[in-house]
This record gives C-alpha cells, structure tokens and sequence, in this order.
C-alpha cells in the first residue's frame, strides 16, 4: 500500500505540473518526455484502486480501475487507428509535443500499453487468478525498468518507441512503483510466492533467474553508454561489463547462497524438531492430494490404523477402515471444511487389519490454489481409544449410579406427597410448608439425576429424539407455570408471537427452557424480572431468556456450553450446580438442527438463545 501512496504522489507532480504551468514537474529528470494529464489520471486512479482493494472496497476499486482501463484503450485505439478522439485535450493545452508526430497531451504507445497492463493485473488479481496477474504485472516492470535504465545512462531507444514521444521517467518510476505493489500483495499465491517462502536450496535457480532479469536492463544500459559516451571498442565495452558482473555478482551469489544453505539447514532442524515432537504424542502426519485421493502417511499415521510403517495408505483404505456408520458424518466434515475454508476435525471408528476397533481423532486443514480451489488436505491423526474407553466406563458407571438412585427417589418423593396432602387436611401449616420444602428439594435432586442419565446416554450414542409437532407457548407457558409455584421470587416477563409451531422432542425442548430460567433465577437477585421471548427469526424460532443478574465475564462466554464446566470467578459466592445443564441443553438444540449462545457483560445480565426449525403448513422450513 505505501508503493501506491509512493506513484499516487508522483502522478499528482506530474498533474501539479499541469495545473502551475511548470514544465520542470511535466518532465521531472525526463530527457524532455512529460507526464500526460490523462497519464496522472490513470496512475492517481490505479493506486487508489490498489489502496481500496487492500482495505476490502472493492466495488469503487472496480470503478476506478474502470477509468484508467477506458483511457489507456481508446489512447491505444487513437495509435492503431489513427483517428484522434481528443480524450486527450479536455482539460489543458499541451504546449511540449510536436504536432507533427502526434497529438497534443496524448500518452505515449508505452505508456499506454503499460497502463493497461497494471489494470489487468490489478483485475485478474482481485479474480484471483494471481498467476496470470504475475506475469502480466511482471511483464509490465520489465519494460518499466529498462525505461527507467535508459533514463539513467542516457539511452533514448529504452524510453522511445519509434517516433512517439517517449515515457516520462516520473511516469515508469510510478508505473513500476504500482507493479511492485501488486507483486507483494499477492506475494502468498501464484509462481510470486515462491521469492517470498523460506525454501530449501533446490529453489535457487529462480532466484538466479530472477538476479539475472534484474540487472540485464542495467548492463545492457551501461554497455550503450560505454559505447556512446566513451569511444571505447565494443570488445573493450563487452570485458569491461563482464569484470563488473563478475566483480558484482561473486559477492552477492556468497552471501545469497549462503543464506540459502542456512534456510535450509534451520528448516530441516525445525522439521526434525516437529517430527520428534509428533512420534512422541503419537500423533500422525498426512497430505490427502483431493484429486488423486493419494495419501503420504507418516509411520505413525499408518500405524494408528493398524499398519506396518511404509504401508501403502491413500484416501480410499482410510474410508474403509472408518466404521460405516461414521464415514458419513467424515464425509460431511471434510466437505464443510473445504466449503467454509475452515479445520476439519472428527472423532470416529476404525477397524484394524486383526479385527480390532480403535478410536480416532482427525485434524485437517485445505490448501487451495491461486483460483480458491481446494486440492489438498494436510493434518493429523491420533489414537485416542484407551481415552474414549475411559469415557465409556465412567458414562456407563454414572449412568449405572443414576438409575438406581431413581427408585428410591421416586419412592421418598410418593411418600412425602402423601404425607403432603395429610398434614394439608389437618391444617397443619408447619408440616405443609416443610413437607413442600421436601418435596422441592427431591424433585430437584431428581432433575439432577435425570440430567446425568441424559448425558451419559447423549455421549454412549443412546440418546433418542420423540419427535412431535407442538406450539411453543403451551410448552413455554407450562413451564412458567411451575417456575413461579417452584421460585416465586422472581418476576417472570413473557413476551410470546403466537402460533409458532415445531417438530420436535416436547420433554427434552421442555428440559432446555427450564435450564435456562432455572439459570437464570439462580444467577439473579430476588425480585428481578426475567424476560421470556419466543419469535421468528430467519425462518427458525428463537426462544430467548434474559435476566438482570451477576452476568458473565467476556473471556468465559465460549466455554460456558462445556461438559463439567462452571465460571468460577473470585470474590462471588458458591452456586450449586455441576456444570452439565448447559452442556445437556447445546446438544440437545444440535441434535434438532438449532444453536444455542449467550450474551452477557459482568454485572449486566446474561440472555441465552436457542433457534429450533419451525413448521410452516405442516413441513419443516
């Protein structure tokens, strides 16, 4: 960006020359060549597109480029045609240009051509065919710089074509400025990325190429004015230019190559380094090629599938090691991450060569090319069985402890709705009201129990959806209801669109709303009010419970959906929980086909929010 802010500030002395009337910032170090009024539009117009496309504005860009493309084709239509369509004379008088070759204020052939040329490359770059705006781009400096070569050593052939006025120097210097500016913008994609990446010494031979088209304008530009201005032999000319070369070259090629070699040697630690760390965790390294579907595995990677190390594994045998009913749900992964240029990650089921079920756990991330096409994946696996078995165990124990601690709950809470409705016939008000007290403290555990059934069924795979259609507001509403009988201490505010309806589970969309409010009572003062809200939005339901409590802290809001885990913030009092409602509610949503967040600021409230698809005439939408 600061190379386009460099040639828009040249394109404005060329124009500042127009408008003082000073010939000296027309021609700036030009040999007599001057910056056209339409030649400073275009440059003024193509920095300013780069500058805008940098900041993502690329709709004025487009205008911008638009301008300068117009000018530089109808200049170019005026040379080939020989018609003068007089663009080139509405805003000043040209007093420097022979009438007789041409005519006044018109920009010259190179100009025109190179002007052109930066407009496609700044074109095709934003289209993201960056290879095809490299060359074009790069094309443009080279013709640049030998301008600019012949400005320098006074050879008029490299500025002036044919009996054209020439190129200004101000004009290829601002020119070649824009051309650079494209080049490192795009120095991440296309052929360009190789002179920007920390390679290995292989790849020095472009650096050499690249060294040799650099100074080949200047040596050529130094041997005309050797020839010219000295009166020296063309033999004398050509050994003179070689002992500079050479005298040149020699030093730079020592320090370049032996940066090379250092490069390489650092990279190759750096990759020992990554490879032990790896084998040590166990964890495998692969590149998927997405067109081929070949696969190159480390040791490791094979040997997480139950593979001997140099084990031919491509996509395909990895696709049949996947337990079927997984490989859907890895497909669909893969694909989502390529789609939304994002980390593919999946836990699944692989079958080893002997039989065995193994655990695994895949990272990838897409590589695409110069055109936004993925064509390959490169990631990690890891055998995570002995963990997920662990997992098992210890949902199954709690799922185990759970249920049998059910029956005798059930038992306790019957027994004391009986002696519930005696002591209310005897008008015992002691008895009532700490038999009620009972009875809310068992329902309680009772719902804590069930949440842990809920959970280790959810995380065994066991966890099952009783699909129905229902109103939201009957569910909402019956909710409420035994939330004020439960905690009258709050005010519960209902702000409900009617006649929305869902297919869904009624119990467990029923378990999600009342963890909501109960949060929010818990984590509110008595006496605030709590907002309840249910409406459409972007054809889903959005249910929405607000209140005025404690709130949470910015940096715990992305984990507060985590299984176990609870904001612990110093200075606050204790509240009772286990960390699981939360977590219980965002897979139950997912499981139907919703989302669930939170918004809060510490000492501001929190509101929690959950979509569900809805159902319009009797089909979900």
């Amino acid at each position: 960006m600061l190379l386009a802010i460099a040639a828009i500030c040249l394109g404005f002395t060329g124009l500042s020359g127009w408008l003082f009337n000073s010939f000296g910032l027309r021609s700036f170090l030009s040999d007599g060549a001057t910056m056209k009024v339409n030649t400073a539009l275009i440059i003024i117009c193509c920095g300013i597109s780069i500058i805008l496309f940098n900041l993502s504005k690329t709709k004025s860009g487009y205008v911008l480029l638009a301008i300068s493309a117009l000018i530089c084709t109808i200049t170019l239509l005026e040379y080939i045609t020989g018609v003068n369509f007089h663009i080139d004379q509405l805003f000043f008088n040209d007093p420097d240009t022979n009438l007789l070759l041409e005519a006044p204020g018109r920009p010259s052939v190179i100009t025109s051509l190179n002007g052109l040329f930066i407009c496609i490359a700044l074109f095709t770059g934003m289209l993201r065919y960056y290879r095809i705006s490299q060359w074009i781009s790069t094309l443009s400096f080279f013709i640049i710089y030998t301008a600019l070569m012949g400005h320098l050593f006074g050879v008029t052939d490299f500025y002036r074509w044919g009996h054209y006025s020439g190129i200004a120097f101000h004009t290829a210097l601002s020119f070649g400025l824009l051309n650079l500016g494209i080049l490192l913008y795009q120095s991440a994609y296309g052929w360009i990325a190789l002179f920007f990446i920390k390679v290995e010494g292989r790849f020095s031979t472009n650096y050499f190429i690249a060294y040799l088209l650099l100074v080949f304008p200047m040596l050529i530009s130094l041997y005309v004015f050797l020839i010219n201005k000295t009166g020296i032999s063309t033999i004398s000319a050509t050994i003179t230019i070689v002992i500079m070369l050479g005298v040149i070259s020699i030093p730079i090629f020592y320090i370049f190559l032996n940066q090379i070699n250092v490069i390489g040697s650092n990279l190759n630690r750096a990759n020992q380094r990554l490879e032990i760390a790896l084998n040590a965790g166990k964890f495998g390294s692969y590149d998927l090629d997405l067109d081929t579907g070949i696969m190159t595995c480390s040791d490791q990677c094979v040997a997480n599938f139950g593979l001997t190390p140099g084990t031919a594994f491509n996509f395909k045998d990895l696709f049949e090691a996947i337990v079927p009913k997984y490989r859907e749900q890895v497909s669909g992964e893969i694909q989502k991450a390529i789609a939304q240029k994002q980390l593919y990650e999946a836990e699944y089921q692989a079958q080893w060569p002997d039989g065995s079920l193994h655990w695994i756990n895949a990272f990838g991330l897409p590589q695409y090319n110069e055109a936004g096409v993925a064509k390959s994946i490169i990631g990690i696996t890891y055998d995570i069985t002995d963990r997920k078995e662990e997992e098992l165990k210890k949902n199954a124990f709690i799922g185990m402890v759970s249920h049998e601690l059910k029956t005798p709950l059930t038992s306790l809470k019957a027994y004391v709705q009986i002696l519930n409705h005696r002591a209310a016939t005897k008008n015992d008000e002691f008895e009532t009201n700490a038999l009620q007290k009972v009875e809310r403290q068992v329902s309680k555990m009772t719902s804590m129990i069930n949440s842990f059934l809920n959970v280790s069924r959810l995380e065994s795979g066991q966890i099952y959806l009783d699909l129905s259609r229902f109103e939201l507001n009957k569910l909402i509403n019956e909710i409420v209801e035994d939330t004020k009988f439960t905690h009258p201490t709050h005010d519960i505010k209902l702000n409900l669109q009617e006649n929305i309806a869902v297919y869904a589970d009624y119990d467990k969309i029923g378990q999600v709303i009342n963890n909501l409010i109960s949060n929010a009572v818990k984590y509110s003062l008595i006496d605030k009010t709590i907002e309840i809200t249910c409406s459409i939005a972007d054809n889903y339901a959005q249910i929405t419970v607000k209140d005025k409590g404690m709130g949470i802290a910015s940096k715990y809001l992305t984990r507060v959906f985590e299984r176990f885990y609870r904001v612990e913030d110093v200075g606050r009092q204790p509240i009772s929980g286990f960390g699981i409602g939360l977590y219980l509610s965002a897979e139950i949503v997912r499981l139907h086909g919703g989302k669930i967040w939170v918004e809060s600021e510490l000492d501001n409230g929190a509101t929690f929010s959950f979509t569900l698809p809805v159902m319009v005439g009797g089909e979900i939408v």
